[in-house]
């Protein structure tokens, strides 16, 4: 049972821390919000005790109450764990909640005054003021924070006379205090750009870093596409000027063949034409003797004179077979070697 209870009291506790730190964020937990509180804490101590405010605004001290002791509720500002969880009791039971942390300050700076005007070095000064939390006993310090706290909430801010009086704010030094919101607000907007900016090199750096790595990874794989491309390309290039070879060849080859029947055909055809010339020679001679030898109609009509030697049928006859035995006998050997010598030709 005490285990449970304790895990308990664990996650009941985790709850409660995440509900107030979701209150702080929104309060004192940006360097916004911290200027804002240091100007109220500021302005309490003006109303409060005008001599001690202008001394800390003379030495460009009264902003570092607030951001070095009240950063993170007190937790760093020196006091023991025993005197925090009673300053945290009383923030927590504020109805305002973090409101009580300006009365704390104000409360603080009102008991240690007498050794800050003291003391008009501005290093003594800081050094005061950092530890006051270990010089100041923790029951004045609530006591004077409750009675702040009780003026404050009496004096609301539309109250005709509130009391302590509020000292006048002249028009040079609210041009100062704005002018110093300004210097703040700028201040925080270069420290985010400037993070921002060095998170986004950051970021860039390391892109480019995987980018490099990646590229150095898969460079032997390219060196090894790169080669395979270059062999293949080698290889076709081979294929081609190998195929362009066999085609040259081939119709070299054909073109000698085509020639070769050619000048054959012309061969044939210059046997045949030379056969052929003595025949046409001899049918010529035939021909000629044949028509010289016949009688014209009017001679072979009129009788031939006693003892002209007329030629008698016998003598005719035996001529024309002498004629006939000397004519060569013409063959059908050349015209056909002539044909087929066209023929290849026209192939």
């Amino acid at each position: 049972d005490g285990l449970v209870e304790l895990a308990d009291a664990e996650a009941d506790a985790y709850w409660y821390l995440s509900q107030l730190m979701a209150e702080v964020q929104d309060t004192i937990m940006d360097d916004i919000s911290a200027s804002k509180q240091a100007h109220r804490v500021h302005e309490l101590l003006r109303a409060y005790d005008p001599p001690l405010a202008d001394l800390l605004a003379e030495h460009g001290l009264s902003a570092l109450p607030t951001l070095r002791l009240a950063t993170a509720l007190f937790t760093r500002a020196g006091f023991s764990l025993a005197d925090c969880v009673r300053m945290w009791d009383t923030i927590l039971a504020d109805p305002r909640r973090f409101d009580a942390c300006d009365y704390f300050m104000v409360a603080l700076l009102l008991l240690t005054r007498g050794d800050l005007l003291e003391n008009q070095n501005m290093g003594t000064m800081a050094e005061k003021l950092l530890a006051a939390p270990q010089v100041v006993d923790l029951n004045k310090l609530l006591r004077a924070a409750y009675a702040v706290c009780a003026f404050e909430r009496r004096c609301l801010e539309d109250c005709a006379t509130p009391w302590p009086p509020r000292p006048m704010q002249s028009n040079a030094e609210a041009l100062e205090e704005v002018v110093g919101v300004a210097q703040q607000h700028l201040t925080f907007l270069w420290g985010r750009v400037s993070t921002v900016g060095a998170q986004a090199w950051e970021v860039g750096r390391a892109a480019a870093k995987e980018t490099a790595e990646k590229v150095a990874a898969e460079a032997p794989g390219w060196r090894d596409q790169a080669l395979s491309a270059v062999a293949a390309t080698a290889a076709a290039a081979e294929r081609a000027r190998a195929a362009a070879a066999a085609a040259l060849e081939a119709a070299a080859t054909e073109r000698a063949a085509a020639a070769e029947r050619a000048a054959a055909a012309a061969v044939v055809s210059s046997a045949a034409a030379a056969a052929a010339a003595p025949a046409e020679k001899s049918v010529s001679a035939f021909s000629g003797s044949t028509t010289a030898s016949a009688p014209s109609p009017s001679t072979a009509s009129q009788p031939s004179a006693p003892g002209c030697g007329s030629a008698s049928p016998s003598r005719g006859a035996s001529v024309a077979g002498d004629a006939s035995s000397k004519a060569p006998t013409s063959s059908p050997a050349p015209a056909a070697a002539a044909a087929d010598a066209a023929a290849a030709a026209a192939d």
